[in-house]
């Protein structure tokens, strides 16, 4: 017999006059838990965005007829993890929209979907289009 199938069978065994008795239980529940319960998770904080005040505005206009609001912004990025960040999508919460994000190239003039490498500030370009527009043309849209 090989040492494989004894220790499969020794184990079977084990766990079913194990599973039989509240201490048996006990002791199966902590030895499952502590074989399943390792989950690498992603760091909570990656990045530090600052807004550049000057280069905030929103504005109404029209998009197939109907009105609409632009909201654009501009931003320093700082990664502040280990690993290269992507951003994948930007949200405003009231209203809720999904907006546009263009990183700039680490050394390069352009803006597109780029990686922030770690460790690197970088600046970044977001917008919105809100339909219906929340705000009325004079009205400041900061909320604070």
């Amino acid at each position: 017999m090989d040492i494989g199938n004894t220790l499969g069978l020794t184990a079977a065994i084990i766990t079913i006059l194990g599973a039989a008795t509240r201490r048996g239980r006990a002791i199966f529940k902590k030895i499952w838990h502590f074989f399943t319960r390792y989950r690498p998770k992603p760091p909570r904080k990656t990045l530090r965005p600052i807004v550049q005040d000057k280069f905030c505005w929103w504005s109404l206009g029209t998009s197939q007829a109907e009105p609409v609001m632009q909201i654009v912004s501009e931003w320093y990025i700082t990664n502040i993890s280990y690993g290269d960040v992507l951003i994948c999508k930007v949200i405003l919460r009231k209203p809720k929209t999904i907006g546009n994000i263009s990183i700039r190239h680490p050394r390069r003039d352009m803006y597109g979907d780029y990686h922030i490498p770690p460790g690197n500030t970088t600046e970044a370009l977001v917008d919105f289009w809100v339909k219906p527009p929340t705000k009325k043309e004079d009205e400041p849209f900061d909320e604070r």
